[in-house]
């Protein structure tokens, strides 16, 4: 959102669009959670303290990881969008639009500014615009998919995150299965998606970009998490009001049957409750008379 917000307002044109920013969502909350849901529990975790009540659900470990590697993309992202047509030999202005109308070639042709074939409009055909856009969509997707290897692994100096990597076919079958619709979105998709198809250089750029959050990883691991201890959320009880969901009002109307069956068999005789110690109660062998 940051970098839509800053290409939003220095060159007046998102450098990702609306439907680019679904599909991103998908790989983020629906892809990457599925595949990290199902990773097996390591026999490490019968060594960690039981977690108290007042533990934070988002320690200072996860803070250090969230926000490095949201700094890294976005460095990242802003170097693309600044200097990557420089790097790339990608030739266009920030005032470029993405899809030029007839108009706009028209009158770029009567201004004679449509001579050099390598920045040309063409009529109904994306500028060299969409090509860079094309590769800051690439390697922000590539960013996510390396990302989420290294989420795997969120112990505080958990520096491998490869290790059992195979244990989980599921994880290995999403990450690839993403990063083949990835692949397809940008040499098939065409304008629904505002992308245009890149060569095997372009697309080995952005897997190194997508690759380099790996090594960078190891760096924020050696970084302390105490750092951002003092990041906290407010974490409030749910009061037991109008807004509680329905199983939470099931829960209770059936806890509130248990006590009063359970207090109703306490006022049985005396004779009552001694029979039925020495037959229902499995932890009681003395008959009591």
């Amino acid at each position: 959102m940051f970098i839509v917000f800053c290409g939003a307002c220095i060159f007046a044109e998102p450098p990702l669009t609306s439907t680019q920013m679904l599909w991103v969502n998908l790989i983020m909350d629906t892809f990457a959670a599925l595949a990290l849901a199902t990773e097996p529990p390591a026999n490490t975790v019968f060594d960690r303290l039981p977690a108290k009540k007042s533990d934070l659900i988002v320690n200072p470990v996860m803070w250090r990881n969230i926000l490095m590697q949201s700094l890294y993309q976005i460095v990242w992202l802003l170097l693309l969008l600044f200097y990557g047509g420089q790097w790339f030999g990608i030739k266009y202005d920030y005032s470029d639009p993405l899809y030029p109308t007839d108009a706009d070639v028209d009158s770029r042709i009567a201004k004679g500014l449509n001579n050099n074939p390598a920045t040309a409009w063409k009529y109904g055909e994306p500028t060299n615009k969409v090509t860079m856009y094309t590769m800051i969509f690439q390697s922000f997707v590539f960013l996510q998919l390396f990302n989420q290897i290294n989420a795997r692994k969120l112990g505080e100096r958990d520096f491998n995150a490869f290790k059992n990597f195979f244990n989980n076919w599921l994880f290995v079958f999403i990450t690839l299965l993403t990063f083949g619709i990835q692949v397809a979105i940008v040499q098939f998709a065409g304008r629904f998606m505002s992308v245009v198809p890149i060569n095997w250089e372009q697309n080995l750029y952005c897997l190194a970009i997508g690759a380099s959050c790996l090594i960078y990883n190891l760096f924020v691991k050696c970084v302390p998490a105490w750092w951002f201890g003092w990041i906290r959320l407010e974490e409030r009880e749910q009061a037991g009001d109008s807004n509680d969901t329905f199983m939470s009002t099931v829960r209770r109307q059936s806890t509130m049957s248990s006590k009063k069956t359970l207090h109703s068999s306490q006022k049985r005789p005396g004779w009552f409750n001694s029979k039925q110690a020495a037959v229902g109660d499995d932890d009681n062998y003395t008959v009591n008379n």
